[in-house]
């Protein structure tokens, strides 16, 4: 198992959430980190029991919320691999230079995961644009946004959107 998958894991296990992840991360915890079994895996997070804000959660953890993480986990893997959708972690080579450097920033909420469509190399580019917007879009806000994505790219950006509707 990578430790993408690894990460992808922990964000399925109930009351691990990404600030949990990103103390892990930042603490140093996944050096040496290679865990064959979910007993493994349970055994790795009481001994970093510290890296959570909420104690009690690690104290009631089970091999039975593992079990169920892992299904929900693989069920997540099926739906990306479906649709064409890839992940990387915070680890995966790939994982884009500048969004690193937010770890650097004690304040910065970095993402412990990516998942994308299309060319994960792009998020390298020196120009680009984000588009945030709401999940149910009306028909005119979908027409003014794929035109001003439009001219964005045009000009020479690489336009990053969410994978909202």
């Amino acid at each position: 198992m990578t430790l993408d998958r690894y990460i992808l894991f922990l964000q399925n296990v109930d009351g691990i959430g990404d600030g949990t992840i990103r103390k892990l991360i930042l603490n140093n915890c996944f050096k040496n980190f290679s865990p064959r079994t979910l007993e493994e895996m349970l055994a790795f997070l009481k001994q970093n029991k510290s890296c959570f804000t909420k104690k009690t959660v690690i104290d009631n953890l089970t091999l039975n919320d593992l079990k169920k993480a892992n299904e929900r986990c693989n069920l997540l893997e099926n739906q990306c691999a479906s649709l064409g959708v890839k992940y990387i972690s915070f680890f995966n080579e790939c994982y884009p230079p500048k969004f690193k450097m937010m770890a650097n920033m004690k304040s910065c909420d970095f993402p412990v995961i990516l998942f994308y469509l299309g060319n994960i190399h792009l998020l390298n580019a020196q120009k680009m644009c984000s588009i945030i917007g709401t999940r149910k879009p009306s028909p005119n806000a979908k027409s003014l946004c794929a035109a001003i994505a439009k001219k964005m790219s045009e000009k020479g950006y690489v336009v990053i959107s969410g994978l909202a509707e």
